[in-house]
């Protein structure tokens, strides 16, 4: 996915309802890795907009410029089997980061999740 007007921009999908203290760390982690590149790539975040949105707007609008949030109102939990739960849980946060990968919309994904 190409940023308007930054078309050397690179994007990472980021599943940020995978791990332990999901959204937050991921969110932060994901502002802090933009801060510190100046800026050179841009996050997809994937997950739950009800869930991450407030978590979001806890930041300064400046330090939010290089995200965007794709709704996933599904997790794939640790005790779903894997294939079983990408065929079942369609609008879950990793097949939404993976179909980013798909598209085009991404040139990687990373999730914590299972």
């Amino acid at each position: 996915m190409n940023v308007p007007g930054r078309n050397d921009t690179l994007t990472i999908a980021l599943d940020v309802m995978g791990a332990d203290f999901s959204p937050k760390n991921e969110i932060a982690g994901a502002i802090e890795a933009i801060k510190e590149t100046g800026g050179r790539f841009h996050v997809l975040l994937v997950g739950d907009s009800t869930i991450v949105e407030p978590v979001l707007a806890t930041y300064p609008a400046q330090e939010r410029t290089n995200i965007t949030l794709i709704d996933a109102k599904e997790v794939i939990t640790m005790d779903d089997e894997p294939v079983a739960g990408l065929r079942a849980k369609r609008d879950s946060s990793i097949v939404k980061g993976l179909e980013a990968i798909k598209s085009g919309n991404a040139s990687a994904f990373v999730s914590a999740g299972n």
